[in-house]
């Protein structure tokens, strides 16, 4: 049996030409399936209704009262990433399978906050998270304090997010989570140097389009990296204004 997916506690499988839902009944601890033939996307989204069981009180499979992290963030991904950039999605993935998966997937939402709070002691005691690409460099330098308050404020906010969607209830919603030792951006380090004045210039020269120039000055005066702003569209440009419509088209 090879396991091609997870939704939550049930696992799609494949044996053979067949497929296969997997998962552990949770009164009995014992496992059960269901096939579906040659059907996979049959068998995923019958995962995805019986995960909707968190969703809607009235569905006619019992409601988990006390759902865990890695349940409530199948619904938190689903509900978030179609409004996010491809490299926030990424972010988000790669948050989960080096922190939240090893420190927060089995805890029961009812023990979030206090969960959330160790795994944030835990980082500042020097963990790194866990199943790291090692291809890309291995980490011997602690989290900044920055760094660690944005992880552990994402997964409090998976929490209170669905709280507040009323996909579960129970729980308090968990305030903004501190860490001591954060900076601002005047007092780091600079990645690379800064422009100078003269450069600035020969930058704003170089803009062969007014459209151009004013997403350069937009930039340069929100002194922010070109990736926050959205791609610019040519029905975003107003030609006759020589002007660009910053607003959803």
């Amino acid at each position: 049996m090879k396991t091609l997916k997870r939704i939550g506690h049930f696992t799609v499988a494949q044996n053979r030409n067949t497929f296969h839902l997997r998962w552990t009944n949770r009164n009995t601890g014992q496992q059960e399936s269901e096939s579906f033939g040659r059907d996979q996307e049959r068998a995923e989204s019958e995962a995805w209704k019986r995960m909707a069981a968190l969703v809607s009180p009235d569905d006619l499979i019992a409601r988990p009262n006390n759902p865990t992290f890695e349940e409530l963030w199948h619904f938190y991904t689903r509900e978030k990433k179609p409004g996010l950039s491809k490299g926030r999605a990424t972010r988000l993935d790669e948050l989960y399978k080096l922190y939240f998966r090893p420190a927060l997937a089995k805890v029961p939402a009812s023990n979030l906050p206090d969960a959330i709070r160790a795994m944030r002691d835990r980082m500042l005691g020097g963990w790194t998270g866990e199943d790291r690409d090692e291809k890309r460099g291995k980490r011997s330098e602690p989290l900044h304090p920055n760094t660690i308050e944005d992880v552990v404020n994402i997964a409090r906010a998976t929490l209170n997010f669905l709280l507040e969607e009323r996909i579960i209830v129970g729980p308090n919603p968990v305030p903004t989570i501190r860490v001591a030792g954060r900076t601002s951006p005047i007092d780091r380090e600079p990645k690379g140097r800064h422009v100078s004045f003269e450069e600035i210039g020969k930058l704003i020269d170089a803009c062969a389009f007014p459209h151009h120039r004013h997403m350069m000055l937009l930039e340069l005066g929100c002194a922010t990296r070109s990736g926050v702003f959205t791609p610019m569209w040519l029905n975003q440009v107003l030609w006759d204004f020589d002007a660009i419509d910053t607003l959803p088209v």
